[in-house]
C-alpha cells in the first residue's frame, strides 16, 4: 500500500485468532524485518483493506440444488431401494424388520416396522448430505432427498419411537421450496402419539414417473433381486403392493456351482460362481455385486477377460472393502482396492476359461 508492504499474521491458520499487522521496515544496514503498526489511523486504514481481502462469500446452496440432485439418472427401482435403504439401517435388534412397498398412481409408500428417529434424527434426516451413520447403507446422507424428489414433488415422511409419545412429522411441496424454502427454517411438526408403535413411512406424491404395468412387475422382481441376502438370510420381509418379494433362481448348470471366498488385503469377497445354462443372451452374464448385503451391480464383468468361451460364468459377489459412488450405482473403479480386487478375481477365473460341455 503506496509502496509498503503490510503483513497480516495470525496465531491460528483456522477457525477465529488473535491477529497483528505488521508492515516491512528496512533497517540501515538493509535487513528486511517486520514492525507492529502502532499509529492508530495507519492501523485501521490498513486493517479496512485486510477485511475487504478477507471478506467471506456466502456459499449456500440455491434452492433448485434439492431438484437437480436426483437428476443422477435413477430408474424409479434404484430410487424405492434408497428408501428401503433407510428402512434396513433402522432395524431393531432381534426382531425381523418388515417393509411395505405400496405403489399405484396416487402416491409411493415405504414403510416399515423399524426402531423410527428420535426428534434430532427426524430434523437430521432433511438436511442435505448429512449422515452420521457409519459402516450402513444410507451413509451418503442423500438418499431420502435424491429418491423423493426423482419420485414425486411432494413427500411426506412421518416417524416414531416406541418409547415415545411424540410422533415427528416433515412435509416437503417441491414447488413451494422453489418459490420461498428457506435452508434455515425447515417447518418441523410434532404430533401427540401416545402408543407402542414405531417405524417410519414415507410418502411420495404428485409422481414424476409413469407407472406402466411393465415397469410394476420390474420394480417388483428387481426388489427380490436387489435386497436378496436380507431376504435369504430371514432378517425382513419384503412386500411389494401386498405381496411377498421372492428371490429369483439362477438358471444353472447342474454341479457347476462353487463358492469363493478369498481376502485381497483388507478387501474381502464372498459369494458363488456357476455356469448358466446355454441360449440366454450374451450380455446376461457376470456377477451381481453386493455390498452390505445391497446389491451394487448387475452382470458385473470384474473379473472375467473379454474371453468368448467364458460368457457363461454368472453369480453373486459380496464385497467388502471397496467404496461405492455416492449414488450407490457403482464401485470407485479408480481405487487401490478395487483394482487389487479386479486382478485378484481374474487371477482366480483364469483356470476357469473354457467353455463347459
Amino acid at each position: 500500500i503506496n509502496g509498503t508492504t503490510y503483513l497480516l499474521a495470525a496465531e491460528e491458520e483456522e477457525e477465529d485468532s488473535v491477529a497483528y499487522i505488521l508492515k516491512e521496515v528496512q533497517t540501515e544496514n538493509e535487513d528486511v524485518i517486520y514492525a507492529m503498526v502502532e499509529d492508530d489511523v495507519e492501523l485501521n486504514a490498513v486493517s479496512k483493506v485486510f477485511a475487504e481481502i478477507l471478506d467471506d462469500v456466502d456459499i449456500t446452496p440455491h434452492r433448485s440444488i434439492m431438484c437437480k440432485i436426483s437428476q443422477t439418472g435413477y430408474s424409479a427401482q434404484e430410487a424405492i431401494s434408497e428408501l428401503i435403504d433407510n428402512s434396513i439401517d433402522a432395524r431393531l435388534e432381534k426382531e425381523k424388520l418388515t417393509i411395505k412397498v405400496t405403489i399405484n398412481k396416487e402416491h409411493i409408500i415405504i414403510e416399515d416396522t423399524g426402531k423410527g428417529m428420535n426428534k434430532s434424527q427426524a430434523k437430521d434426516s432433511i438436511r442435505l448430505g448429512y449422515s452420521s451413520k457409519k459402516e450402513k447403507l444410507g451413509e451418503f446422507g442423500l438418499g431420502l432427498k435424491t429418491a423423493t424428489s426423482f419420485l414425486g414433488e411432494e413427500f411426506v415422511l412421518k416417524t416414531k419411537m416406541e418409547d415415545s409419545n411424540e410422533e415427528y412429522i416433515i412435509k416437503y411441496d417441491e414447488n413451494e421450496w422453489l418459490q420461498k424454502g428457506n435452508w434455515f427454517k425447515f417447518p418441523f411438526i410434532i404430533e401427540g402419539k401416545n402408543d407402542k408403535s414405531h417405524g417410519t413411512v414415507v410418502e411420495v406424491k404428485k409422481l414424476k414417473i409413469d407407472l406402466t404395468a411393465e415397469l410394476l412387475q420390474k420394480i417388483k422382481e428387481e426388489l427380490g433381486r436387489r435386497f436378496a441376502p436380507f431376504i435369504l438370510n430371514d432378517e425382513i420381509y419384503l412386500y411389494f403392493n401386498d405381496e411377498k418379494c421372492v428371490v429369483p433362481k439362477p438358471d444353472i448348470i447342474e454341479g457347476t456351482k462353487k463358492n469363493i471366498n478369498i481376502k485381497v488385503g483388507k478387501c474381502e469377497i464372498k459369494g458363488w460362481w456357476a455356469y448358466q445354462l446355454a441360449g440366454y443372451n450374451k450380455s446376461y452374464y457376470g456377477f451381481n455385486t453386493f455390498r452390505r448385503g445391497r446389491l451394487v451391480t448387475v452382470f458385473d464383468k470384474i473379473g472375467l477377460t473379454n474371453n468368448q468361451e467364458i460368457k457363461q460364468i454368472m453369480g453373486e459377489l459380496e464385497i467388502s472393502g471397496v467404496d461405492i459412488t455416492h449414488d450407490k450405482k457403482g464401485w470407485v473403479k479408480t481405487s487401490d482396492e478395487y483394482k487389487q480386487v479386479e486382478e485378484r478375481l481374474m487371477e482366480y477365473f483364469k483356470e476357469y476359461e473354457y467353455k463347459p460341455k
